[in-house]
């Protein structure tokens, strides 16, 4: 009972304390300088980096010259993002050299989705994204 009367006096001197300092908001809540959305020009679409272009297109063709039965074509999209397209029958073969081999490494399986394009001839198309 004493500890409970010691913290609701406690509490009472604490809030009387924050009473008397007014209505001041705390640091957190003031006001940052910002500065002006006209000073920055640059384009928000991230620049190419040839580095990583180079890289990545090298080891699409390394996947295509040890893989040549399944992959159909190979190529590095905006963004640096490497496409390789392969036959249906190639999908286990491709999935399991891309996680087991040493220089790739790829272990998880970021989105899987399906396309459907009524002008094609094979109209489904199946993207996995790891």
């Amino acid at each position: 009972m004493a500890a409970l009367a010691t913290r609701l006096w406690w509490r009472g001197i604490v809030g009387a304390a924050a009473l008397t300092r007014g209505a001041r908001r705390p640091s957190v809540l003031l006001p940052v300088r910002r500065e002006s959305a006209g000073a920055d020009t640059r384009p928000t679409v991230r620049p190419r980096n040839d580095v990583a272009h180079k890289q990545l297109s090298a080891f699409g063709e390394y996947v295509a010259e040890i893989l040549p039965k399944y992959v159909q074509q190979v190529q590095v999209a905006l963004f640096n993002e490497l496409e390789i397209c392969i036959h249906p029958d190639g999908i286990i073969p491709v999935l399991t050299f891309l996680k087991d081999h040493t220089n790739a490494q790829f272990k998880s399986l970021a989105d899987l989705t399906a396309v459907d394009v009524p002008t094609r001839q094979n109209r489904f198309e199946v993207s996995r994204e790891i």
